[in-house]
């Protein structure tokens, strides 16, 4: 994506390019920053815009082999572009689709990529690609292919950074770190979050960890750490209510059982290593884990005793067993698991 970046710097352009992956809000602004060099005066005679589920590739590749209108250069977005579908085989890769169709539509897209119209800017976009394909590399070998994956980390931290920055606001410490954990995945989400926050700090210049833990949206991740507060006070009734909540807003009980037994895991790691003389600083790097999990982590850790987080552990484990045994509903078997927690 650097690359591309660059090159869309210095304005050179290329008559084709194949955009792919879950990040949509990304690819959106790539394709806006083309547009704005194919067609710097945004006519509409310039653009065409082409859902590939719904159009036949005879008629996206007429248009790409004719030129725009007073000999101006067009650009051509195909979105759900025909030729990239993909399936799952098991546990393997992603292997093409079989259909005959969408083998004709590779096809007559490699051959135009063999000899593409100069004047026309072709942008094929779909939520995946097979990377040994022989489209993708007829793609790659005439033009760019470029896939738009969510940043994680600190690559999502800093697009947070310059977002609020871009809009006058000044993160404060830890701000960055605390929102991209909680917000949804993808950067859609993780905007929506911002502009939230600038919203809410409208007469601010500088957003805290206050401002951010008053307004954001708390994930599935914030409420197991709510859910495993309560438990560490032995607030049996709280628990249940906070659970409910959870499955009442769809979260799918054994992914709930999945984060609460890894939030459970990781108080034990932090417990043993606070056990050992290691300081809430050290531990991040020790674990790999995001600072602020650790500081839940810690928290909560603090009211058990390493036997007691093992029993909190194994009354996860049997509810996963006894639900995948058929002995039970696996929301009733939770409650079971999360009373007995708050009895050891």
């Amino acid at each position: 994506m650097q690359n591309l970046k660059k090159a869309l710097s210095l304005g050179m352009l290329c008559p084709i390019y194949l955009f792919y992956g879950n990040e949509s809000m990304l690819m959106e602004e790539y394709i806006e920053k083309i547009a704005a060099l194919v067609c710097p005066e945004a006519r509409e005679w310039d653009q065409e815009l082409f859902q590939g589920d719904e159009t036949e590739i005879s008629q996206i590749l007429l248009s790409a082999n004719s030129s725009g209108l007073f000999s101006q250069r067009k650009l051509i977005v195909v979105r759900n572009a025909p030729g990239f579908q993909t399936k799952k085989r098991g546990n393997s890769e992603e292997q093409p689709e079989s259909s005959g169709e969408n083998k004709a539509a590779a096809e007559a897209l490699i051959a135009y990529a063999q000899d593409p119209n100069p004047d026309v800017v072709l942008i094929l976009c779909s939520p995946s690609a097979n990377k040994n394909s022989r489209l993708l590399k007829a793609i790659a070998a005439a033009g760019r292919v470029v896939e738009f994956s969510s940043p994680r980390g600190p690559e999502r931290e800093r697009w947070l950074s310059n977002y609020l920055k871009k809009a006058g606001k000044l993160p404060q410490a830890g701000l960055c770190s605390y929102v991209s954990l909680m917000a949804g995945e993808g950067l859609s989400s993780l905007r929506s979050e911002a502009d939230k926050l600038i919203l809410y700090c409208e007469k601010k210049t500088e957003i805290s960890l206050a401002d951010a833990e008053a307004i954001v949206s708390h994930s599935s991740l914030a409420g197991i750490f709510e859910l495993t507060d309560a438990a560490a006070q032995r607030d049996g009734e709280r628990s249940i209510l906070l659970l409910r909540r959870l499955l009442q807003q769809g979260e799918p009980p054994y992914n709930l059982l999945a984060l609460l037994a890894g939030q459970y895991r990781n108080m034990l790691a932090v417990w043993d290593l606070r056990r050992r003389g290691f300081s809430q600083a050290e531990i991040p790097g020790c674990l790999g884990l995001h600072p602020y999990v650790v500081k839940k982590c810690w928290q909560a850790g603090n009211k058990y005793s390493g036997r007691q987080l093992l029993s909190a552990l194994e009354a996860l484990l049997e509810a996963e067993l006894s639900g995948k045994s058929g002995m039970g509903k696996i929301e009733a078997l939770l409650e079971v698991a999360l009373l007995r927690i708050c009895a050891i």
